[in-house]
Order: structure tokens, then sequence, then C-alpha cells
């Protein structure tokens, strides 16, 4: 009876996919034909004119904004002071806490970094939701937005109901770019027209269409923190459950990927071809085509991505059956992540030199990758991402081992060490994985290590970077990437909360 159940609600999500579809290339029309009309009426017979239009008009330059993108605007900044005043509190109590530079220096940091996303990301769209850039990119990730605003689910209360009203309005737009492209990882909104490659699944609101699992995983996650935390359901209306399920269907479907996918992608960069992926065979887990790096997979069964998509499926069962009262959708998400963590039992742990371990990506055949790469989902995130179905003794194996030079991407240097990623090369390591590895020590020394080295590595700046050279920090990339700076504040906070904030700290060679 559920399955039939299910299968309904599938053709019913097929239609509303149909419907959006419709809807999306009206709405694509409508905006051509206004724009036409105004070339006309400004004498300009080429678009090519306006290719720097998308982004001006983001900023509502070139467009009279609309009167809810000006009640969004009022609350972003309503929510900035707020979250502003809530960290010269906390800022008080690290100069209490830590003494002399280092507490000057890290009050410093710990405030650039905290507040880095809401001075410098946070945009009102035109419909009323919320649209966070990651920083040099304008663009959002799915995945990136959510920890960059995670910390500041702590600034929530009755006397701060502007920064709730901002996330509230962050998970709709989740909701609202999930339905556009349930296999898109990165948008625009307003949509642009420049990019619009098929082979690259590019074009209106999609930025790049790398398929990667954990997008909508960590759209459930922000959705069910912001419930647990205020009590609010407001976000949780039609448009999001209709991503939700829709969701499902996906991450259902691309349990046998070969077989049942519709996912194509150029070629060149992803060399399975979408569909044509003989090298997986089925699991219990669910396929992804990209890592959390925006890499392609080599294997595509990533663990890490895995454990946040059963941690969601959870998330979403506790919701639907809380919230919605729907039974049928709560069913299908438990039934799913039973088959999904019983697939990392059975396939995701391997053997190593240090004993069992949890593998990186898998293929169902045998084959394994055993390296851990610093963009989150990551094995050494797996208490971070809640993934409470982790064996301990193989976690603890496999910190061991990816913390160590049996990881390609473990690196060492004169002011640092850490985890770096395929993404930035050999020898940089990421500010991330060492946020990340004091995050869940449960050591005061480590701690103290590790903050001592993240101050010391900001070249000057006060703010965290994508990767560095661990020999020499002034050689980083991406100067404005708010992602690093929100989880460094996430962990001082934590760290203040905790009351484990330490009052010294230890330089590398110490």
């Amino acid at each position: 009876e559920l399955g039939n159940d299910w299968d309904r609600e599938k053709n019913k999500l097929d239609d509303l996919l149909l419907d959006h579809k419709e809807r999306r290339d009206r709405i694509a029309e409508r905006r051509e034909e206004r724009r036409a009309l105004r070339d006309r009426r400004a004498g300009i017979n080429k678009r090519d004119d306006f290719d720097a239009w998308p982004s001006k008009r983001r900023d509502g330059s070139r467009t009279q904004k609309t009167e809810a993108q000006k009640d969004v605007e009022r609350i972003i900044q309503h929510a900035r002071d707020d979250i502003s005043t809530w960290v010269t509190q906390k800022k008080n109590e690290i100069l209490n806490r830590v003494g002399g530079q280092d507490g000057t220096k890290l009050a410093k940091v710990f405030e650039k970094t905290f507040m880095n996303t809401i001075d410098t990301t946070v945009q009102a769209t035109a419909e009323g939701r919320v649209f966070i850039i990651t920083g040099d990119i304008t663009a959002m990730w799915l995945r990136d937005s959510v920890p960059q605003v995670e910390h500041y689910l702590e600034c929530c209360s009755e006397r701060s109901r502007n920064v709730k009203e901002m996330l509230i309005r962050l998970v709709n737009e989740h909701a609202f770019l999930a339905l556009q492209d349930p296999y898109a990882n990165a948008f625009y909104d307003p949509p642009q027209f420049k990019d619009t490659r098929a082979d690259f699944r590019r074009g209106g609101y999609v930025s790049t269409g790398n398929y990667e699992l954990d997008s909508f995983g960590y759209s459930t996650r922000l959705a069910y923190k912001l419930w647990r935390k205020t009590g609010t359901i407001s976000h949780f209306d039609e448009m999001f459950r209709s991503a939700c399920r829709l969701m499902l269907v996906i991450w259902r479907k691309e349990q046998k990927h070969a077989a049942t996918t519709t996912y194509r992608y150029n070629p060149k960069e992803l060399k399975i071809k979408g569909i044509e992926n003989s090298a997986s065979k089925y699991t219990g887990m669910t396929w992804t085509g990209f890592r959390p790096s925006d890499d392609p997979c080599t294997y595509h069964y990533n663990i890490p991505d895995n454990m946040l998509t059963s941690v969601a499926l959870q998330q979403m069962y506790e919701i639907a059956t809380e919230v919605y009262n729907d039974h049928a959708w709560a069913e299908e998400a438990q039934s799913l992540q039973r088959e999904i963590d019983n697939g990392i039992r059975e396939h995701g742990i391997v053997d190593s030199r240090v004993g069992h371990i949890y593998a990186y990506e898998v293929d169902g055949f045998g084959k394994s990758l055993k390296e851990d790469d610093a963009n989150v989902p990551s094995l050494l995130s797996i208490p971070y991402l809640n993934y409470t179905q982790a064996d301990k003794t193989v976690f603890d194996n496999t910190i061991k081992y990816i913390w160590s030079a049996d990881n390609p991407w473990y690196f060492e240097g004169k002011h640092a060490e850490g985890i770096g990623s395929s993404h930035t090369g050999k020898r940089n390591i990421w500010h991330m994985s060492m946020i990340m590895k004091g995050i869940i020590s449960k050591s005061g020394r480590e701690r103290e290590r590790i903050l001592r080295q993240c101050l010391d590595t900001d070249a000057g700046t006060d703010l965290m970077h994508e990767s560095f050279n661990p020999n020499d920090p002034r050689r980083f990339t991406r100067k404005w990437f708010a992602w690093a700076n929100s989880l460094f504040g996430y962990w001082v906070m934590q760290m203040l909360d905790e009351g484990t904030l330490p009052s010294s700290f230890k330089r590398k060679e110490e």
C-alpha cells in the first residue's frame, strides 16, 4: 500500500516538475521581452551591450526594487545589528578569558570572521527571499550557504526575531532553487542568461549543474536546526515539502544510477558521461557525481556525503511526522535511511595499516579511495555532521589514518599542518580542515595549538582563507571565502559556550 502511495506521490511530483519548468520558461520569456523593450527604448540593438547587467541588477542598481525586496533588506539590516551586538558581548568574554596580545588578536579575528557573511554576502531577492553568495564567487552554493549562517542560529531569540526571519527566507530560497533543478549545486537569483551551456546544465537560475549529493542535505540541516532552535515552522510550507519529496525521488533513483538516472553532464569533466556509469554497483547508498570540493568523484559512492544524507533523512522523518503529519513521506525517508546506513556498514569500511577505517569513496565492486578532503562533508567531520551511526573504533582509526602521511592530501609545514584538497593541488592545506580538527578534538592542548596556527596563518588579514602554503601563509587562495570564516566563528563560539576556550596559545614550534 505504501508503495502505491509513493508511486502516486512520484507522479504528482513529475507533474509538479513540469509545471515548474513551464513556469520557469514563461518567466524567462517575459524577462527577455522586458529587456528587449528596454533596449529598444534606449536605442540599443544588441544585448551584448548589457552583459554586465545580471550582476548589477542583483544589487538593484538597474531596476526598481520590489516592496518585498525592500522589506527583506530591512530584515537583513536589523539582523546584522542584532548579530553585531551579540558579537560585542562575546568579544568581551574573549578579552576577559584571554589576556594580552593573544586576546586582542583573537577578539579581532573572531569579530571579523563571525560577521563576514552578514556583512558581505547576504542579499534580498525580488521575491522577498534571501540569497547568499560564497564571497568572491557571486553565486549561491546550497552547501556553502548553510555553514555560512549556521552560527547565527545562536543569535536567534525573542529579542532578535530578525535573525530568525532572515534564516526562514534563506530556507525558502533553498526550496525554490532545488525545484528549479534538483541536480544543480549552485545558483543565481535573479536568473542569468549569459552562460546557457546545456552540456554543463547551466542557464537561468543554475550557475553550475554539478550533482553534489550534499547540497540538499545541507538545506534540510538548516531547516531542521532552525525549527529545533526556535520552534518556528513557518518555513515548512508546501514548497519546502515539494522540494524534500522531490529530493527523495532523486536520491532513490540514484541508488541505481546506471539504470535509472536522467542526469547528464559534460563528458570531458565527468568521465562517466553521467548515465554511463558501469563502474558503480548497487550498494544501498546513493550516487553522486561530484565531491564537496566540486571535483568529480573517482568512485561515486562518497561515504561522508552519504552520512550527511542519512542524517538529513532522519531530519526529514521528524519534520514529516511532527509538522506535516505526512506518514507516506516519513516512511519513505526512514526506509531510504536504513538502506544507506546498511550500505555504509557493508561497503564503506575498509582495511588499512591502522585497522578498519571509513573509505572516502567506494564503487560497490571492492574498489575504494583511502583519503580525505578538507571540504565538509568529510571523514574528519563525522561528529560535526551528527552521524551517530558511526562505529567509534572505526572512526578513531580513520582519524589516525587521514591526519597522517597515509592521506595523500595531508601536509605539514613550518607554520601549520592539516588536510588540503584536490581542488587546490598539492602542498596547500585548508583552514577548514584545521578548524574542523579543533571542533572534534577533546584535547585542550590540541585546541590551543590549532587556534594558534589559525591566528598565525591569516596572512595579516584577520580572516581565514580557502587554502594556504603551510611554509608561507602569505601564499593563499581566495581572500574572500565566507564559509571558512563562519566555521572559525562557529568554533570559537562553541569553545566559549563550553568553557573550553584556551587562556593561552601554543605556537607550532612549542
